[in-house]
């Protein structure tokens, strides 16, 4: 079985699902959800697909953090999880840091479909590859402040 990361740019390339989508399944087949799980989260993910439809924040960045709201997100009735914020912000930080934003506006040249969908792939295996290095691995320190 490939790695996430190149699972979800199998499901982003050649089953054409939409950035968030790819992150979020290929996670959610990593980890052997359900199907009825998988599918519950995949129509969650397809929301954010281009940024939610307006080139806003990147839709693999939001199916990474929707991956980690299923790790650390809150149970009605139960309080919070003071680690889903830290591990959101580690996220994002690192896709900062790596590709200058989190815009698709920014991060997308306005080109040919099949050139956008290559670029995009880069960042839809960043993410997943991230949130398993960072469930793996833990937060540093200086991720935590």
């Amino acid at each position: 079985m490939p790695n996430v990361g190149e699972r979800a740019v199998e499901l982003f390339l050649k089953d054409k699902f939409c950035c968030a989508e790819a992150v979020w399944l290929a996670l959610a087949e990593s980890d052997n959800l359900p199907e009825d799980e998988r599918n519950i989260g995949n129509k969650l993910a397809t929301a954010w697909c281009g940024g939610t439809g307006a080139s806003d924040m990147c839709g693999a960045l939001a199916g990474g953090v929707l991956v980690l709201g299923r790790y650390f997100g809150r149970i009605p009735g139960e309080g919070r999880n003071d680690q889903l914020p830290l591990y959101t912000k580690a996220l994002v930080e690192a896709f900062k840091t790596e590709y200058n934003g989190i815009y698709c506006r920014d991060l997308k040249p306005v080109g040919e479909p099949d050139e956008v969908r290559s670029l995009c792939s880069n960042f839809v295996r960043f993410v997943a590859d991230q949130v398993v290095f960072l469930l793996d691995n833990g937060l540093e320190d200086e991720d935590c402040g």
